[in-house]
């Protein structure tokens, strides 16, 4: 079969009954040459029979919606018509083609996400192009476009939002999707609070993570109650983080390895010894989590922030057999402050051994021994360190 015009080929394509059919009409097209010389004439022509076809009442396997998925990104510019015809297939299969139509409609012109809006709309796909960004700071761009619409963004794409702004430190746009969510009276629910605080934890603002929290009650979980307790960790507030971590386990909120992973570090960081140790002590009995390698990580910084070189060489005894390296990075961390040379070596040993491409053992090993004036020991570790991988071995 030879097809010479676009007009013939839509109507061929328009008398296909089945998905095969359409397939092989497809294929003639492309070996007579008319989808590479005529390809906005066609192709939307062929995709818009494929999407009624999916939609009729025999399921269709996977591979045809991932081949009309294919059809639709082929289309470099698609008009209005192409992304209303593309966007049908989601509404009656899986959704591979949705993230890809959508994504592609935010950066399309303006012009045709008038047209094309009010089919996005309808089908509520909004979320669907945040979580296919893999890109945070693409996510956030997109996000921003998604507004200058008439779509309007559900919970998954404010909390993927969230997310991105919090790894990439953007307060202005965090802050805006947080206005966004007041001014349309958005519930704030478990999911929605646990993004909220999340970021502002993370950004270091943390008195208005704590102004969420407290203002939703009714919007906390585990989750949630985890998010402000990392938050806490990670800005070193032990004597609140004890605080709040004793009002989640008295609400009935059960804490899991997290929590209470979370109270060691921001503790160990406050220098609190003897509520870390009762952390420690309690964590399998109270709460019933398993004491796992990262928890002595969390002892031995301790011990050695604080100068406990006792401690810390009866820890190291306990684990000596462990090759971990939450332990013994964890030991020699701690000991830049106090720089007990003996424990240092054998962590530095032990991190050699688990880590040899960690070359910050080396520099945290001549800190500690310039505290201790072995000036030796540091020329050679410096050449060392100056030396690569390779040579050192």
């Amino acid at each position: 079969m030879i097809i010479t015009s676009p007009s013939t080929f839509s109507t061929l394509s328009s008398r296909m009954r089945t998905l095969r059919q359409l397939y092989r009409l497809h294929a003639i097209a492309i070996t007579n040459g008319l989808i590479s010389s005529h390809p906005h004439l066609t192709l939307p022509k062929l995709l818009y029979p494929f999407t009624l076809l999916l939609a009729g009442p025999t399921s269709s396997p996977p591979p045809w919606t991932a081949y009309v998925s294919s059809l639709f990104n082929s289309i470099d510019e698609p008009s209005s018509f192409g992304y209303n015809t593309g966007v049908r297939a989601p509404r009656f299969s899986p959704p591979p083609l949705a993230p890809s139509t959508f994504g592609r409609y935010c950066f399309c012109p303006s012009t045709v996400r008038r047209d094309a809006g009010e089919r996005f709309s309808d089908l509520g796909h909004s979320h669907c192009g945040i979580r296919a960004v893999e890109d945070v700071q693409e996510a956030i761009e997109l996000f921003c476009r998604t507004m200058e619409t008439q779509l309007r963004p559900d919970n998954v794409a404010l909390v993927s939002t969230l997310s991105a702004c919090a790894q990439l430190g953007e307060m202005d746009i965090g802050g805006i999707i947080h206005d966004y969510i007041v001014r349309n009276h958005i519930p704030v629910n478990p999911f929605l609070c646990t993004g909220l605080v999340d970021f502002y934890a993370k950004c270091g603002s943390l008195q208005t993570a704590i102004q969420v929290f407290k203002a939703n009650p009714g919007g906390r979980n585990l989750l949630t109650c985890n998010a402000m307790i990392i938050g806490l960790a990670m800005l070193g507030q032990g004597r609140r983080l004890l605080a709040y971590f004793s009002r989640m386990v008295d609400s009935g909120v059960e804490p899991d390895g997290v929590p209470v992973l979370g109270v060691l570090v921001g503790c160990s960081h406050s220098g609190l010894v003897t509520e870390v140790c009762q952390i420690s002590d309690e964590m399998e009995s109270a709460y019933g989590v398993t004491r796992e390698p990262k928890h002595y990580g969390c002892l031995m910084d301790l011990f050695g922030r604080v100068g406990l070189v006792k401690e810390a060489m009866d820890l190291v005894r306990k684990v000596l057999e462990n090759e971990d390296i939450f332990i013994w990075g964890g030991l020699l961390g701690g000991c830049r402050k106090y720089g007990n040379v003996e424990v240092a070596e054998a962590a530095a040993k032990k991190v050699m051994d688990l880590y040899p491409e960690d070359g910050e053992v080396y520099s945290i090993m001549a800190g500690v021994y310039a505290g201790a004036d072995q000036w030796d020991d540091v020329v050679r570790t410096r050449a060392s360190m100056s030396a690569g991988p390779a040579k050192r071995k």
